[in-house]
């Protein structure tokens, strides 16, 4: 997947997610769209390093449709960030923001593919580590993941 510029600039300006490395804190920017297609809304968020800052010109993107009122389902999760922005926890805080913004829980895909549904290793690996972390639950009967809004 890859995001252009256009997507960037078009986007919504939706603020900022932090995330604490060994190598220190991370800052990101935040962007969304949200469209509506014959299957419902689908929410984009674009997400850029800003400090430190990044010249690659890359953006990590996430896309979440909404299954039903306060459930989305993640569609696609891509982080083509260079090193320094891999394993940082933009997917752990990217969904604290978007749960909450959109008070939603949000699932996973599953695993094997169906209806071109379909949940990567990496995605996997993610996911297990937020169910350590105790920051999302799974369920084996469904074979999704969900992470539910912080209860304020």
């Amino acid at each position: 997947m890859n995001v252009n510029t256009l997507d960037w600039i078009n986007a919504f300006a939706d603020g900022t997610l932090e995330c604490k490395t060994a190598e220190g804190k991370r800052v990101f920017e935040v962007r969304t769209q949200v469209i509506e297609d014959s299957g419902g809304r689908v929410f984009h968020y674009f997400v850029k390093p800003v400090t430190p800052p990044d010249t690659s010109g890359e953006v990590y993107f996430a896309a979440f449709h909404e299954v039903e009122e306060g459930l989305l389902q993640v569609d696609v999760l891509n982080n083509p960030l260079p090193e320094p922005y891999q394993r940082c926890g933009i997917t752990r805080a990217l969904f604290a923001l978007v749960a909450q913004e959109r008070k939603s829980t949000i699932r996973s895909s599953e695993k094997c593919a169906r209806d071109e549904e379909r949940r990567s290793e990496d995605a996997t690996r993610v996911w297990e580590r937020m169910v350590r972390d105790q920051l999302a639950r799974y369920n084996p009967t469904e074979d999704r993941f969900y992470y539910e809004p912080a209860r304020q």
